[in-house]
């Protein structure tokens, strides 16, 4: 499924080790911290970067297919 993708977003793991994110000719490594073991008002903050760039990303889907 990964080499079909037009994008892989990876969110931190390690994009030229173990992640299978390296499969795909485009990725992008959102470097995002491992909300795991963390108190809930980091998680929170985590998840709000999360929503930002899957935002940000929509927005520039947008904006290429309104090109092409």
């Amino acid at each position: 499924m990964l080499e079909a993708a037009d994008i892989v977003i990876a969110m931190g793991c390690n994009v030229e080790g173990l992640c299978r994110a390296h499969l795909t000719r485009n990725i992008v490594d959102w470097k995002l911290e491992d909300p795991k073991g963390k108190p809930i008002e980091k998680v929170r903050e985590i998840r709000d970067k999360v929503e930002k760039k899957v935002l940000e990303l929509l927005e520039q889907i947008k904006r290429e297919k309104s090109t092409h």
